[in-house]
């Protein structure tokens, strides 16, 4: 049911589009940009002198931002539109006064409420929000190399030291995104700069690692070097019946960008919509269409594995010899194309669909617009393997007025269905037939 508020629907399928969640991954090596070892490759822009230690370190060496310099990032990483996780090592020389702070992080703004600021302050680390207010706090000292996470599930925001919980709250507002995250200190906070050196410094957006004492990392935090997840997400409202539309995002096209399966319109970018892709389902925005109070609504969420669903997006050629890749491993048993750069039908193949049609070939190719209720019409009476186990032409699949989804130029999305016959590997025993 919708309620106005930014919500998290959780509902256990990973949608989470880079491997294990990462945002970014800063390492204790020094770059003036680019140092981020995710799979974003964020860009950190540096002020000042920050030098690689390798000699003051946990395990192999750290950065010393020498109480003046800083790191920030190309976004408002800590984003709690989602569950969360920052973590790093760090070593401070100088916990600082009362009127100053050895900054881990922050997205500071003056005057703005849910202005965030995490550091040490008269020996404590402290998460301060919205200027004094102190929502997570545990005792730290100079000289020491600590493990600091902080974690949000969603619920609840917790402060982790060394693996053991030290402190945690349901209260802290709502987190300030107008400002990209500053690590070690930020261009508005001239005083509040990092007395001391991290070694391993990320952030994980989507779920929470920590939520529980664990054992600290033994060694460097492993660098993510592919990605997985991802998906489809698709949103109707129930109680409107009619007057709601269906809206679809997907990993490919990223948060906030949705079509609607009952119109003909280009894509719509609203950020107060879908906001997060999480590994445990996702995050909604307060968006009228999508989240209103009291309105009961219905989502469907297809996770992307072989020999289940796969998301492509391709720019058209107009040319029939044009191969797109997926990653299903068998031929598509359907495929749902939409031009996303301008108004069109909604194309679709189906592998049953036609007078004549033997699987995996596209004999006597048939036109289905997913947003009429017209009857499908041949297309393409021909008998070729236009989808197999690693591509799909585009050109053959169509509306139902015979429009191809490759238009040259065009910007589109593609939606893939496999079909499973005795090959499955699903189920608790790998074997099992799904689709």
């Amino acid at each position: 049911e919708g309620n106005s508020n930014k919500t998290v629907v959780a509902n256990g399928i990973d949608l989470g589009g880079p491997a294990d969640n990462v945002e970014l991954h800063l390492q204790g090596d020094d770059s003036t940009t680019s140092a981020d070892a995710s799979t974003r490759s964020r860009t950190l822009t540096k002020t000042g002198t920050i030098t690689t230690d390798t000699t003051t370190k946990k395990f192999t060496s750290s950065l010393d931002f020498n109480n003046s310099a800083y790191f920030v990032a190309d976004a408002p990483l800590v984003n709690d539109t989602a569950p969360f996780c920052v973590e790093t090592w760090i070593r401070w020389d100088d916990t600082q006064a009362s009127n100053n702070m050895s900054m881990i992080c922050s997205q500071y703004a003056s005057s703005q409420a849910g202005r965030m600021l995490f550091g040490a302050q008269s020996g404590n680390l402290v998460l301060r929000v919205n200027g004094s207010t102190v929502y997570l706090t545990t005792s730290v000292v100079n000289g020491t190399w600590y493990h600091i996470a902080w974690t949000w599930d969603g619920t609840t925001h917790r402060l982790f030291k060394d693996g053991t919980l030290a402190d945690s709250s349901t209260s802290v507002p709502s987190l300030y995104l107008g400002t990209n995250t500053g690590i070690g200190g930020q261009a508005t906070l001239s005083s509040y700069t990092l007395d001391g050196r991290i070694e391993d410094f990320r952030i994980t957006q989507g779920k929470a690692r920590y939520t529980e004492d664990f054992t600290v990392p033994s060694a460097n935090f492993d660098v993510d070097t592919t990605s997985d997840g991802g998906g489809l997400v698709w949103v109707k409202g129930r109680t409107n019946g009619t007057t709601s539309n269906h809206s679809l995002f997907d990993t490919e096209r990223g948060v906030h960008k949705f079509l609607r399966s009952n119109l003909t319109g280009a894509q719509l970018t609203y950020t107060n919509t879908l906001t997060a892709f999480n590994s445990n389902g996702f995050t909604l925005g307060n968006n009228n269409h999508l989240n209103y109070t009291g309105e009961d609504y219905v989502s469907w969420a297809f996770r992307k594995a072989p020999k289940f669903f796969d998301v492509v997006t391709f720019t058209g050629t107009g040319s029939a010899s044009t191969n797109i890749s997926h990653s299903l491993g068998v031929a598509p048993a359907v495929i749902i194309i939409k031009r996303t750069d301008s108004t069109s039908d909604w194309g679709v193949w189906h592998k049953g669909n036609g007078p004549t049609a033997t699987w995996p070939y596209a004999t006597d190719v048939t036109g289905l617009s997913l947003n009429a209720t017209t009857a499908s019409a041949q297309q393409n009476p021909n008998s070729y393997q236009y989808f197999t186990d690693t591509y799909f032409k585009p050109t053959y699949v169509y509306d139902d007025s015979n429009t191809t989804m490759n238009v040259n130029g065009g910007s589109y999305v593609a939606y893939l269905f496999a079909h499973n016959d005795g090959d499955g590997e699903f189920g608790p025993d790998g074997d099992a037939d799904i689709i």
